[in-house]
C-alpha cells in the first residue's frame, strides 16, 4: 500500500476515535450533570441515574432525590441549571471567545479557504467540551449536535501536526478538516453515512 495512503488512513482513525471519545465523554457528563439537579446516586456519586439504579424506572432507593423536600428540590434545581449556565458563559467570555455558537458557519468559512486565527486551537477544544457539557446540562433550548462538528474540527487541526505530510501543508490540512467535518456530523448524529455524503458535498 502506498505510503501516503497509510498515513491518510491512519491520520482518519486517529482523528475519527479522538472525536468519537471526545463526543462520548461530552454525552455521559451532561447526562449526569443534568441527573445531579434533580438528585444523586447514595453508593457511587459519580453515576448518573439509570445507572445508579439499574435502569429501573421506580422502586429506586439508592437514588437519593433533592425533593424529598419540595422547596429545598425546587430550590436546589434552579441554582444547579443557573449556575451550569453562568459557569458556561464565564468560560467562553473569559477564555475562549471562538468557542461560542454552534461553529458551523465559521468551519465553513475555513473550508471556503478563509483562515481565522485560533479558532480551532487546543485552547478553544477545551473550553469548547467543558462549557457544551455546562450548557447541555443547565436544560437551556440549545444541542450538543452543531458544536460536535466544530469539536471535531478542532481535532482534526491538532491531529495532523504529528503527520509530516501534513504539518506543512495548508491544503492537505484542509482536506483533513473536511473529514473531521464529517467525522463531527457523524458522531452528533449517529450518522455515517451522512457524514460521508457530507464530505463528498465539500
Amino acid at each position: 500500500m502506498d505510503i501516503c495512503l497509510t498515513d491518510w488512513y491512519i491520520c482518519d482513525l486517529i482523528l475519527g476515535t479522538i472525536s468519537g471519545l471526545i463526543a462520548g465523554y461530552i454525552n455521559i457528563s451532561a447526562e449526569w450533570l443534568s441527573d445531579i439537579k434533580e438528585g444523586y446516586c447514595s453508593h457511587s456519586f459519580y453515576l448518573k441515574y439509570k445507572f445508579c439504579c439499574q435502569f429501573r424506572e421506580e422502586n429506586c432507593p439508592e437514588w437519593i432525590s433533592w425533593d424529598q423536600n419540595w422547596i429545598l428540590g425546587y430550590f436546589l434545581f434552579i441554582l444547579f441549571a443557573v449556575s451550569f449556565g453562568l459557569l458556561s458563559a464565564l468560560f467562553v467570555s473569559n477564555f475562549a471567545p471562538y468557542a461560542a455558537g454552534s461553529g458551523i458557519p465559521e468551519v465553513k468559512t475555513i473550508l471556503g479557504g478563509f483562515v481565522i486565527r485560533n479558532f480551532l486551537s487546543l485552547s478553544t477544544l477545551s473550553i469548547k467540551v467543558v462549557s457544551l457539557i455546562l450548557a447541555v446540562a443547565s436544560g437551556m433550548a440549545l444541542g450538543k449536535e452543531g458544536p460536535l462538528v466544530h469539536v471535531a474540527c478542532c481535532v482534526g487541526q491538532i491531529v495532523p501536526c504529528f503527520f509530516k505530510k501534513y504539518a506543512g501543508n495548508e491544503a492537505k490540512r484542509r482536506e483533513m478538516l473536511s473529514v473531521a467535518s464529517a467525522t463531527g456530523v457523524s458522531v452528533a448524529f449517529g450518522a455515517p453515512i451522512g457524514g460521508v455524503i457530507f464530505l463528498h458535498i465539500y
